[in-house]
């Protein structure tokens, strides 16, 4: 993993555009325990919860961030790839085809660190980019070598505790033989097609399969890379500052002068702090937990302190574990595991919560809308039947009156007009009047 150059990549990114972005806050360290322990137990289905942050963020800022959550991300990340990956021609889906049971976290070791630096570079192509990061300067942006050796050693630093070596590009050279006689013929006739492909030469890779969606030529890790850690520790720095003390070489003193007068200082500052942090932390813990106990307060309240202690002083342990043998390492990671386990087992039962009270509260609301509309149905209803009543009572009105005008021209012996000779409705219409 350490060989991978897109280790750094992505944690320097992370930290770079931490804030503009929303991204979580890691050491390189985290990132790189992340990915070890997941995929060392993705078989029993294990996940890091720092992978799982940094996905959902980097996918919140490549799509529309409502729509994205910690219920769905993966799903939500099989769409990006299907943009992004497939319908650029990069190759098959990774994830596989099926949307549903897409599962980042199953992909082996170097197709999830490929697939991170996809995605930080997807962010970066977002329309939001440019106004994001208007106020970083160009100096910010750029990553500069510290220096090389003799040897074309080129020593590179990202951010935190570490440094990373490139080694040299081998440059392959054309022999004198190939610029005159049989060799030169050969190389003519290779560039103008006149002699076949070798067959060993050719790709045989065969496509990916739905069973390992990742088996493709752009996530296989390289056999070979430039790439690799040299100092992660206070005494590897040290050491690589004093290999280059004595040296004659230009180049080899500049780098000297770089480590000894920029970097040591700062980095033994940045290890200080660290260390401290964590005895701070230790020690107010403990602190707290006496108090609790002195002042004889709620049993809760005790409990929430030793549990957060006792969390404490398990990181201690797993920490010392670390670097032991196998076995240990073994241990290391099963308790590492657990406690990955119950955060997110913990946060996706609160985003379930979330998701479910947002559910009832949609409910709600449409059930709302649903009375609201109701409602204004059955006022209708009364509106349209007030507005019938009122116009039969009108009519009735008329009728009655027309009647009583009839009676009167008969009784004086008067003819009576023809409008006043329809009468043939009066009843019903009485009759619907009564009804309404």
């Amino acid at each position: 993993l350490r060989t991978y150059w897109e280790l750094p990549a992505v944690a320097h990114f992370c930290s770079l555009f931490r804030s503009v972005f929303n991204l979580v806050d890691f050491d390189i360290e985290d990132l790189e325990d992340g990915l070890i322990i997941e995929t060392e137990s993705s078989a029993e289905g294990g996940r890091s919860s720092l992978i799982v942050d940094i996905l959902v963020a980097l996918l919140h800022g490549i799509v529309n961030k409502r729509s994205v959550s910690l219920l769905n991300y993966n799903q939500r990340l099989h769409e990006v790839l299907g943009v992004q990956w497939v319908s650029a021609g990069l190759g098959p889906n990774p994830l596989g085809i099926d949307r549903e049971k897409a599962s980042f976290h199953k992909l082996p070791l170097y197709p999830k660190l490929k697939l991170l630096h996809c995605l930080c570079e997807w962010r970066l192509e977002k329309l939001d980019v440019e106004a994001l990061i208007k106020d970083f300067s160009g100096d910010s942006l750029r990553i500069l070598p510290l220096g090389s050796d003799r040897n074309g050693l080129t020593y590179w630093y990202f951010y935190g505790t570490r440094l990373f070596c490139e080694e040299e590009e081998l440059k392959i050279k054309i022999s004198a033989s190939y610029l005159s006689g049989t060799g030169k013929k050969n190389l003519e006739a290779n560039d103008s097609g006149d002699y076949p492909m070798k067959e060993e030469s050719m790709d045989t890779t065969p496509p990916s399969s739905v069973e390992t969606p990742w088996d493709q030529p752009l996530l296989k890790a390289p056999e070979k890379t430039r790439w690799k850690l040299v100092c992660s520790t206070m005494e590897e720095w040290k050491q690589l500052a004093e290999k280059y003390e004595n040296s004659r070489s230009e180049k080899e003193q500049s780098l000297y002068r770089v480590l000894t007068d920029d970097f040591l200082p700062a980095i033994e500052t940045l290890f200080v702090e660290i260390f401290s942090e964590l005895n701070l932390y230790f020690l107010r813990v403990t602190k707290l937990v006496m108090i609790c106990i002195l002042k004889n307060l709620d049993n809760r309240i005790i409990g929430f302190f030793v549990e957060a202690l006792q969390e404490k002083e398990k990181a201690r342990k797993m920490a010392e574990l670390a670097p032991r043998r196998s076995s240990d390492r073994l241990e290391y990671k099963k308790l590492k595991q657990e406690q990955e386990d119950k955060i997110l087992a913990e946060r996706e039962a609160v985003e379930m919560e979330r998701v479910a009270k947002l559910e009832q509260e949609k409910q709600r609301k449409m059930a709302a809308e649903q009375r609201e509309q109701r409602a204004k149905l059955r006022q209708l209803e009364r509106d349209k039947r007030q507005l019938l009543m009122s116009k039969a009572r009108e009519e009735r009105s008329q009728r009655l009156e027309m009647r009583k005008m009839r009676q009167e021209m008969l009784l004086q012996g008067k003819e009576i007009p023809a409008h006043l000779m329809n009468t043939t409705n009066d009843v019903m219409n009485d009759e619907e009047l009564e009804e309404l």
